[in-house]
């Protein structure tokens, strides 16, 4: 189980930059994989550099959105039919028919539940 982020449009970001970055993880096969979009800080390196436009981050952002959905379902084909560890936490939030379990593996706080 692998899991990792990634932020999208940080100054510098070239195409082709995040061209192999689309590429890298449609190939590599993560677990779960989070993106954002840069935001400029104060106080950083990255804030007086040349910046990615707006447009340009949110339209690669929504490219390797589509690509890590695409990548998740494929981890979680994979689940199908397993056995796995799991702790109950409670009623679950789908309904009170329901006990939530999260799979050890998983963070408590950023990952869905099992039903």
């Amino acid at each position: 189980f692998l899991r990792t982020g990634f932020i999208v449009g940080h100054p510098g970001e070239s195409e082709a930059d995040f061209e192999e970055l689309c590429e890298f993880v449609k190939d590599f096969g993560f677990d779960r994989i989070s993106v954002f979009a840069y935001s400029k800080e104060e106080d950083t390196a990255a804030f007086d550099m040349e910046q990615v436009p707006f447009k340009v981050i949110n339209k690669r952002l929504k490219i390797i959105e589509k690509i890590v959905d695409e990548v998740i379902e494929k981890s979680f084909e994979k689940e199908v039919g397993q056995k796995r560890l799991v702790v109950c936490t409670g009623k679950s939030s789908e309904g009170e028919f329901f006990i939530a379990a999260k799979d050890l593996r998983w963070d408590r706080e950023i990952d869905g539940e099992i039903l």
